[in-house]
């Protein structure tokens, strides 16, 4: 039925559930339900094979229900598993002889049972008892039974909790195939947060920040840093070692320098005492040595100790093409200081 000539208006027109709607070559099915329920007709994906086989949502078809897992502790039970239970009821657990199979060791081998009973076909209700399980059955917070003790049937609605171990689940019940957002695993499983994975560089920056953590605390320092530490802390260890020096008398804590005299407790000064050496005299049988200690000098290249030609600067380290060529310049330098003088007029001999 067309609802207005060409270029008119036509007057607002009340549509139903399952009407079809035609725009020019495009038609449109209707479904209209109650808050955010959906049905087989209406989900997106769907195929048309189905979409043409679809049971009618007007049939009158006792509700199924259908639990949804939103907390788990078990690695084998995920967040988001669905379980569908019909009027024929069924038993929860961890055997795998359950309609309800949850892997978890919490959760005995038949742990609960659930019913269906009706008295009409407007009358549906769904029960639940313990069947002597160890660890309970919880409905909204609350125990049925003690351990191992059976508990009577509690009727449980849309939107009850319950809990069988470390699983909690969530309670839809819905009239015929209508179902809602809370127990679609796809949405379910969009809703929950996304776990991001760790890289390597932050695992290592985290030691990072956590070993200078702890350096602090400790007041250990390295070569790149200083720590400071809080004022009242005083190491006694350090102060030790300036005014004590070490507690081993055995242990060589004097540094040789060209500028401090040996002390009398020296070994080698010792020893030079009882040959009859004195303080203040030369080495050797003559008495005649040097009475000054060598003073280290950078010297040029091969030349030894005591070498006249000195250098104030070190050598660098030369590569041995570089080595050759200075050594053939040195060679011809002393050649040149060595060579004798010649007459001015040498060159105007015949």
């Amino acid at each position: 039925m067309r609802l207005s000539e060409p270029y008119e208006t036509s007057p607002p027109y009340e549509v139903k559930h399952g009407w079809l709607i035609e725009f020019g070559w495009v038609q449109v099915r209707c479904h209209i339900h109650m808050e955010d329920q959906t049905c087989n007709e209406c989900k997106i994906g769907l195929p048309p094979s189905l979409m043409a086989s679809a049971p009618n949502p007007n049939v009158d078809v006792p509700p199924s229900l259908r639990l949804m897992v939103v907390k788990s502790e078990s690695d084998e039970v995920r967040v988001g598993s669905l379980h569908l239970m019909t009027v024929a009821g069924g038993t929860i657990g961890r055997d795998t002889e359950n309609l309800v199979q949850l892997s978890d060791e919490n959760i005995s081998t038949v742990h609960a049972e659930i019913t269906y009973s009706s008295d009409g076909p407007d009358d549906h209700h769904y029960y639940v008892r313990d069947i002597g399980s160890t660890t309970g059955t919880y409905v909204n917070g609350s125990r049925l039974s003690e351990a191992q003790q059976p508990s009577q049937p509690v009727e449980i609605g849309h939107g009850f909790k319950l809990r069988f171990g470390g699983i909690e689940m969530e309670c839809h019940v819905h009239r015929g195939h209508l179902t809602c957002n809370g127990c679609e695993p796809g949405v379910v499983l969009s809703n929950q947060p996304v776990e991001r994975s760790i890289s390597f560089q932050s695992k290592e920056k985290a030691r990072k920040k956590e070993m200078k953590a702890l350096r602090k605390k400790y007041g250990i320092t390295t070569d790149n840093e200083k720590v400071v530490v809080s004022g009242q802390y005083i190491d006694r260890a350090e102060k030790r070692k300036k005014e004590v020096g070490s507690s081993n008398p055995y242990e060589k804590t004097e540094v040789a320098s060209t500028e401090t005299p040996l002390r009398d407790n020296n070994k080698g000064f010792g020893l030079l005492k009882k040959m009859g050496w004195s303080e203040g005299e030369g080495l050797g049988k003559s008495v005649k040595g040097i009475t000054e200690p060598v003073q280290p000098r950078a010297v040029t290249g091969t030349a030894g100790l005591g070498s006249s030609y000195d250098s104030a600067v070190a050598v660098p380290p030369m590569s041995k093409k570089q080595k050759t060529q200075w050594e053939q310049w040195n060679i011809t330098n002393q050649r040149y200081q060595h060579a004798p003088v010649l007459d001015n007029d040498w060159t105007s001999k015949d």
